[in-house]
Formats: structure tokens, C-alpha cells, sequence
């Protein structure tokens, strides 16, 4: 079991950097680019990341929505990672599923802090008023679908 585990473990590592590597890649060839046609005094054609520079940068349109999402995401993230290290540490077995399923709620439960707290921050960073609001939909949007 643990062969495979690093053996997947490693593949993950590897896919991982050859991705990083083509995006340096293209990114430093994309300013270099950049930098270029800013020393010619304005290239007729315009390419790269002079394209999309006006969109990566905008304020979201709804920026509470976007909060709640990444505040949701960070709360079923963490519940993951703990249950998993839970589980690899052997806290947690899989022969005994209602016990699983009790880690996952308590801890779902726990991370909510977690959800409540990044979605704020998040909300304050796009420049948003009404933080509080944010926190609530956080906590009753996605458990209230559920």
C-alpha cells in the first residue's frame, strides 16, 4: 500500500512541475514579448497577456457570491485534508463507516469557522461593506441546499 501511495505520490509531483514549467515558459516569453513591443514604441498587433490585462484585474461582478463560493470551497478543502491525515494516521478506519461519517460531519461543522472567516476577508479585500451578511450566506447557502 505504501508503494503505491508514494508511487502516486510522485507522479502527481512530477505532472505537477511539468505544467509549472510550461506556464514559466509561456509566461516569460509572453513579457519578454511584452517588453519588447513596449520598447518599440507600441507594437501594431497586440498578444499575450496585453489582451486579457483589463479582465484579470476587474472586480468581480458579484463579489459577495464569489466569497461564499471560496469560503465553501475552503471549508469542504480543510474537511478533506483533515480526514484524510485522520485516516493515514490511523485515527480513522474504513472497516468502521459510521465513524467516518461522524468525522466528516463534526469536522464539516468545525471548518465552518474557517468558511465564515476566509469569505469575509475575501469580501473586505474586493472592497465589500456588508462582511457580516457574507458570513451568513456562507454558513446557510450550501448546507441549506443540502
Amino acid at each position: 500500500h505504501w508503494f503505491s501511495i508514494v508511487n502516486s505520490l510522485m507522479i502527481v509531483l512530477f505532472l505537477t512541475g511539468l505544467l509549472a514549467m510550461i506556464m514559466l515558459r509561456t509566461l516569460h516569453r509572453d513579457l519578454r514579448r511584452y517588453n519588447d513591443a513596449e520598447a518599440k514604441e507600441e507594437a501594431a498587433e497586440e498578444g499575450g497577456w496585453k489582451l486579457v490585462h483589463g479582465d484579470v484585474f476587474r472586480p468581480p461582478q458579484r463579489p459577495a457570491l464569489l466569497s461564499v463560493y471560496v469560503g465553501t470551497g475552503v471549508q469542504v478543502l480543510g474537511m478533506s485534508v483533515v480526514t484524510m491525515c485522520f485516516a493515514v494516521a490511523g485515527f480513522l478506519s474504513p472497516a468502521n463507516r459510521g465513524a467516518l461519517m461522524t468525522a466528516l460531519l463534526l469536522l464539516f461543522t468545525a471548518m465552518g469557522v474557517l468558511a465564515g472567516f476566509v469569505s469575509a476577508r475575501l469580501y473586505k479585500a474586493l472592497s465589500g461593506s456588508d462582511w457580516r451578511m457574507t458570513t451568513l450566506k456562507t454558513a446557510v447557502m450550501f448546507p441549506g441546499i443540502i
